[in-house]
């Protein structure tokens, strides 16, 4: 690699490649009521993520009781959603470049619900764990995919407003993990709670399907590494500059 290292990227984008149904022409970027009804969307399903994240410390000493599980296996139950957060971040960049926000946030979202029944019906720590990384695998594009969407249909000087519009609904669904749920977990356990999330779940996905823009790009964008050397953006080659950028080339 070279010290004149540069990155320009070019991708090819018109009104016709964003399209509500197969009718009717989006305009972009964004205004008024698509504009509120799109942001609602990514918002709604980063609620349900941080509700995920944060609901088995309310939920521990029920599954303390009924489980049996110690806390050493409780600490690693809780790491078990990060650790699926974190090993989906790389495929979910690649994903997003490929296919957009709208499919990649469902497809996944289809694992935080598979995960959440599992858990849901679980018997034993192994499918508990299980459960609780399918959650963490499925909701790890809910602020990415949210912000690849907000790049590409808003205009660039609300990008800020929405980041921390984002953050807010992602508080709050923390914050629905507390009180709310240690007021209704008397009536209908943990079992319960997870079988709700999963069922809330799963009515985020049917809004994203129904309510995003469907993103078509005419053409794959490409990124140039170095004057000689062109890859392609959508492919796992395009994530080698990260890890050997040219400030640690020393020979």
């Amino acid at each position: 690699m070279t010290g004149d290292t540069t990155f320009p990227i070019t991708i090819k984008a018109t009104m016709a490649d964003f399209w509500l149904s197969n009718k009717q022409a989006l305009e972009i970027p964004l205004i008024g009521r698509q504009a509120f009804k799109v942001f609602f969307c990514f918002a709604f399903a980063y609620f349900i993520s941080y509700s995920f994240r944060s609901v088995n410390a309310v939920l521990s000493p029920e599954l303390i009781n009924d489980l049996d599980i110690s806390s050493g296996e409780l600490g690693l139950l809780s790491s078990s959603y990060l650790i699926g957060f974190g090993l989906a971040q790389i495929p979910v960049g690649v994903l997003l470049d490929k296919y957009g926000p709208r499919i990649t946030e469902i497809s996944l979202m289809i694992f935080a619900v598979v995960g959440a029944l599992l858990f849901y019906s679980a018997d034993n720590f192994a499918l508990l764990f299980a459960g609780r990384m399918l959650i963490g695998v499925g909701v790890s594009s809910c602020l990415m995919s949210a912000l690849s969407g907000f790049r590409s249909w808003y205009p660039i000087d609300k990008q800020p407003q929405l980041t921390s519009a984002m953050l807010i609904f992602g508080t709050s669904g923390a914050l629905f993990a507390s009180a709310p749920v240690r007021i209704i977990l008397p009536y209908i356990g943990w079992r319960g709670v997870f079988l709700s999330l999963a069922m809330i779940c799963a009515a985020s996905i049917v809004i994203l399907y129904f309510f995003l823009p469907v993103k078509t790009p005419k053409e794959k964008p490409t990124i140039w590494i170095s004057n000689s050397n062109k890859v392609k953006l959508l492919s796992w080659e395009s994530y080698r500059p990260i890890g050997n950028p040219p400030i640690f080339n020393i020979s």
